[in-house]
């Protein structure tokens, strides 16, 4: 099965659920103090509003923030470019290596995804061991344990 689309599935049972624990007297939702008659009037009403799509212009990059995360970061983007310069097979090993003489260069690693952290974590899903991961990317966090989940994560996700 296709991990998406069970977790969509699971979402959409919890949103099921959610909405007969309304009906049903859950009152997640006072439709009445909204001005609808009844729950399925406040729910037909809902869905016949809902726009399309929520982006703007302003939805895909921010770029001013990306100035700033770049700035504050060229020293730690720099060692990793140095990256591209070592044959494929070898950047693990050298990634590694940064990472032990340079902890800090882990906190750019979500940069270079595009990948918002909360907290200094990433969660994923990972389909070969059918479970969620969090992967720190904190430099506090580094050291000979976390290295070589660090490599893996970049490795997995195309980041070298």
């Amino acid at each position: 099965m296709n991990i998406f689309l069970f977790s969509e599935s699971l979402k959409m049972k919890k949103n099921i659920g959610n909405i007969n624990s309304a009906r049903t007297g859950g009152r997640m939702i006072r439709f009445e103090e909204l001005g609808f008659e009844s729950f399925d009037a406040y729910l037909q009403r809902f869905f016949d509003t809902l726009l399309p799509s929520n982006k703007t212009y302003e939805y895909f990059v921010d770029w001013e923030k990306v100035k700033k995360a770049v700035n504050e970061h060229l020293d730690e983007i720099y060692l990793l470019n140095s990256l591209s310069e070592v044959e494929n097979r070898e950047r693990g090993k050298k990634l590694a290596e940064l990472l032990k003489k340079y902890p800090q260069v882990v906190e750019v690693i979500p940069l270079l995804i595009a990948e918002r952290v909360k907290r200094g974590v990433i969660e994923i899903f990972d389909p070969e061991i059918e479970a969620f991961l969090e992967f720190s990317f904190a430099k506090s966090r580094v050291n000979e344990k976390t290295i070589p989940e660090i490599v893996k994560f970049c490795r997995n996700t195309g980041a070298f």
